[in-house]
Parts: structure tokens; sequence; C-alpha cells
């Protein structure tokens, strides 16, 4: 998620609270009929990242679903689980 020649800005970043944070700022700017949910297990170890670039992955993906969902309800449901 960087441009040529800038390397990225890797961080701890704990996910499960970068996830619900884009989450409850996304959630005035998609349809009312879209239902944001997230599953998030207690636990979970932060991972070396970029903070922001994280926010825009999550950002894309929401906006992506909801505009695919169209004028339906939906849900679109985000799921972190430990993967070793």
């Amino acid at each position: 998620f960087s441009r040529p020649g800038e390397e990225p800005d890797a961080q701890p970043v704990a996910l499960g609270a970068a996830l619900a944070e884009a989450l409850e700022l996304l959630r005035p700017t998609i349809p009312a009929m879209v239902e944001l949910r997230a599953a998030i297990p207690e636990g979970l170890p932060d991972v070396a990242g970029d903070p922001v670039g994280i926010s825009q992955v999550i950002t894309n993906l929401a906006t992506n679903a909801a505009q695919a969902i169209g004028r339906r309800a939906g849900v679109v449901t985000f799921a972190l689980e430990p993967v070793a």
C-alpha cells in the first residue's frame, strides 16, 4: 500500500481495536439497511503493520461490500482469528 520508493511504516497494531474503530467511523457513511458486524476474539496478538493502510483496507472492503449489496438490506461481517 505504499508508493514506489516508500517504505511502509510498520508498527505494532491491535487489529481488533483498529477494526472496531474503522467500523465506528464508517457507520454514518454506509446505508442504514446495511449492518456492519465484527467478530473479534479476545487475546489477539498485535501485528506489525501500517495503521493507516489497515484502516484504508477495512474502509475499502466495507464500502465495496455495501455497494455490492445495493439498495437491499444486508450484513457485512468482518471476522478476525489468529493463524499460527
